[in-house]
């Protein structure tokens, strides 16, 4: 690329002949990136002329054409769920009560568990021969024996 205002003098090596240089910078197809960001673009694409359809058959009308008489959307406008639809209000449920669920397991298991025991690292050195090994890592006592042996 050269530009007829330039900050810095190029040397002769440095400058590259007017037929060398490319007309247009491509991407390369074949880069998996690419590729990634290709089918992220499509399937938003594909995403938002289906949502223009259902949008459409709600309302009464039938085929595309009635996708073609809604406002376009600005780049980067979301729709927003409606928050009155009982199947969402079904599903923020169903996800609330997943989480919940899930916290009281955790609480389960550290009761099952029983008080945790905390150990001085003059208790643990205690315990370091073959027939008798723990180890401290990450803030948790392991006992080791039936490994080292």
């Amino acid at each position: 690329y050269t530009s007829s205002i330039s900050y810095y003098r190029m040397s002769e090596a440095e400058q590259v002949p007017e037929a060398a240089a490319p007309a247009e910078d491509l991407p390369d197809l074949n880069d998996p990136d690419m590729e990634n960001a290709a089918l992220k673009i499509q399937a938003r694409a594909r995403g938002m002329a289906d949502r223009k359809r259902v949008d459409a058959i709600k309302e009464g009308k039938e085929g595309a054409d009635a996708a073609a008489d809604q406002p376009a959307k600005a780049e980067g406008d979301e729709e927003l769920p409606d928050l009155n639809d009982p199947g969402m209000e079904s599903a923020a449920l169903k996800i609330q009560a997943r989480a919940r669920g899930m916290q009281d397991r955790q609480r389960v298991d550290e009761l099952k568990a029983g008080p945790r025991k905390f150990f001085t690292p003059a208790q643990i050195a205690e315990h370091n021969t073959p027939g008798d090994c723990w180890v401290s890592f990450l803030g948790k006592v392991m006992d080791v024996t039936s490994v080292i042996r």
